[in-house]
């Protein structure tokens, strides 16, 4: 094969021809040029070092080839090759600096190709590091995930493309937030985050311990509740601001609340329904100034006379210096059932409701 000869060249080559190899003084550039940018194939980018410049600039080269004549068109790409480097190396930092977290984290542009990801996605995740590092589409990850067994199992496919165009959708809209439980027992919370140059974040989590952990504290709650519904005492416990914490089935018999259920109701505003149930007594002006706002609630017990008929004892105590427990007793056994028919009277939001003990 003969060498390439040069036949023709513009002002911008004959220029960067005289920086490589500078005629002496006086002398006509030498004609025929050697070749300085050799294009292998049809698209390519090649670096030349000129004289006095430390680092090399970059062409992207283009070959275009008619007959016996091939045109090569070279375009400075020195900027660009700076920026990717830049970014690259930005990259880098960014994984070096989540690489201890872990919460895993992985990133996609705005063509949903990957871009970052840390050592803990590939942990939580059990995908090969040399498959990410080919830069997947978002969606091929998600296939491999489900081939893993690392998404929540699909009722069907067509059903499971439906599910990943939502997780883009939502996560693009910075709403995008769900707990994963897996085939293996696993639960992982996926928190997608967009950002403005369309590029987009997804954090995982294991929260498996955290979610063991609040099946045994509901348990716990429940058993608790259980018991407590169980007494034939009404119970309700009030919170350091005064709002309604939980009662017991009792209480919520008689004073018209749902059992085990935070209510919107102040002690205040429950104080005054017990009052518009019972008859007027020097007490409850005692009993209101205690659980006033700036009243200090005490340990203190009262008799009261309801409405209706019947007697309740109510005991009102402060456990661990902030909460307030009421507990309401019928004072004759005998006569709980007539105690128990306090008339519907409402008072605020308080609901005076009673009904058959």
């Amino acid at each position: 094969m003969r060498p390439a000869r040069v036949v023709w060249a513009n002002r911008a080559c004959l220029d960067l021809a005289d920086r490589l190899s500078p005629p002496p003084d006086g002398a006509a550039p030498v004609w025929p040029l050697r070749p300085i940018l050799a294009a292998d194939g049809a698209e390519t980018r090649a670096a030349l070092t000129l004289p006095g410049e430390d680092d090399p600039r970059w062409f992207d080269l283009v070959a275009v080839r008619r007959g016996d004549i091939t045109t090569v068109f070279a375009t400075d790409a020195t900027g660009i090759v700076a920026t990717e480097d830049s970014r690259r190396a930005f990259v880098q930092a960014l994984t070096r600096t989540f690489a201890h977290l872990r919460t895993g984290l992985v990133v996609f542009d705005r063509r949903r190709r990957l871009v970052l990801f840390n050592p803990a996605f590939v942990d939580l995740t059990g995908l090969r590091p040399d498959f990410l590092a080919r830069r997947p589409h978002v969606r091929s990850i998600l296939d491999r995930l489900r081939e893993a067994r690392v998404l929540p199992e699909p009722a069907d496919w067509a059903g499971w493309r439906d599910r990943v165009a939502t997780l883009q959708a939502n996560a693009e809209q910075g709403s995008y937030c769900e707990n994963w439980q897996l085939p293996d027992g696993r639960s992982l919370r996926v928190t997608g985050r967009p950002h403005p140059d369309g590029a987009l974040a997804f954090f995982i989590e294991d929260i498996t311990d955290d979610m063991a952990l609040s099946r045994h504290l509901r348990r716990g709650h429940d058993m608790v509740q259980a018991a407590l519904d169980r007494l034939p005492e009404g119970i309700a416990v009030f919170s350091e601001t005064g709002s309604l914490m939980f009662c017991n089935a009792a209480y919520a018999r008689r004073w018209g609340v749902l059992p085990g259920q935070p209510q919107d109701q102040s002690l205040a505003e429950a104080l005054a329904g017990w009052r518009a149930a019972c008859l007027p007594a020097p007490v409850w002006s005692r009993l209101a100034a205690m659980v006033a706002p700036d009243g200090t609630p005490a340990e203190t017990e009262a008799e009261l006379a309801l409405v209706g008929g019947g007697r309740l004892r109510l005991h009102l105590a402060v456990l661990g210096g902030g909460p307030v427990m009421a507990v309401f007793r019928a004072v004759d056994s005998g006569n709980a059932g007539a105690a128990a028919a306090v008339p519907p009277r409402r008072t605020g939001r308080v609901k005076a409701v009673a009904h058959p003990g």
